[in-house]
């Protein structure tokens, strides 16, 4: 099994903000492809009509301070066509 990180990014923003990506992932999510742009590169990522979702909220402290980390993860996996094609295969623009 290989592994390959498409896309990641560590930014710290406001509420707000973080309400439009969420908003600007789920209008993405509800068009069956996901698109991320970073460093001048586009990357598409198709998506099922049926992924496994799991929601954790984790707790803990360091030094006299509390620390919370939502993470969010959705899951799924795909099968190549008969003919061998990738039938979810990840696109890439630079």
């Amino acid at each position: 099994m290989s592994k390959a990180k498409l896309v990641k990014t560590k930014d710290t923003q406001t509420r707000e903000e973080l309400a439009d990506l969420l908003a600007a992932l789920a209008e993405r999510v509800r068009s069956g492809e996901l698109i991320f742009e970073q460093a001048g590169e586009q990357t598409t990522v198709p998506l099922p009509e049926s992924v496994e979702v799991t929601v954790e909220v984790k707790d803990s402290s360091k030094k006299g301070q509390r620390r919370r980390k939502l993470e969010i993860e959705v899951r799924w996996e795909e099968t190549p066509t008969e003919d061998g094609d990738d039938p979810a295969e990840v696109e890439t623009e630079g």
